[in-house]
C-alpha cells in the first residue's frame, strides 16, 4: 500500500487530513469556553449532590438517634407493663383461691346447717 512517502512506522503527520478546513469537534477557542462552561455545570452539580449527600447524612443520623431513644422509651414502658400484668396477675390467682375457699367454707355451713 501506499503510506504517502512516509516509510513504514513512521508517525502520522500532523497536517489537516485533505479537505478538513476546521479543527475537528471539541478543539478551538469556541470548543475551549463551551468545556469549561461544561466542567463549571459538572463542578456545580457535584457540589450540589454533595450538599444534598451531606443533609441526607445529618438527616439519617438524627432519625436513627431519635428511633433509638424511642426504642429504649417502648422498652422500659414494657417492662413496667409486664410487671403490672404480672402483679395483677398474682393479685387475681390470690383473690381467686380466696373466692374457692370461701365457697368451700360456704358450702360447708351449708351443709351444716341443712343436718
Amino acid at each position: 500500500g501506499d503510506d504517502g512517502g512516509r516509510g513504514a512506522g513512521a508517525a502520522p503527520s500532523s497536517q489537516p487530513l485533505p479537505g478538513a478546513t476546521e479543527p475537528p469537534e471539541g478543539q478551538g477557542p469556541a470548543a475551549d469556553t463551551a468545556s469549561k462552561e461544561q466542567v463549571e455545570d459538572a463542578r456545580r452539580h457535584l457540589e450540589h449532590k454533595s450538599e444534598m449527600l451531606s443533609q441526607l447524612e445529618a438527616d439519617y443520623a438524627r432519625d436513627l438517634q431519635n428511633l433509638r431513644s424511642r426504642h429504649w422509651e417502648a422498652e422500659e414502658v414494657s417492662a413496667v407493663c409486664n410487671e403490672e400484668l404480672f402483679q395483677m396477675t398474682r393479685r387475681a390467682e390470690s383473690l381467686s383461691e380466696q373466692v374457692r375457699r370461701s365457697r368451700g367454707v360456704s358450702g360447708e355451713v351449708q351443709a351444716v346447717r341443712e343436718e
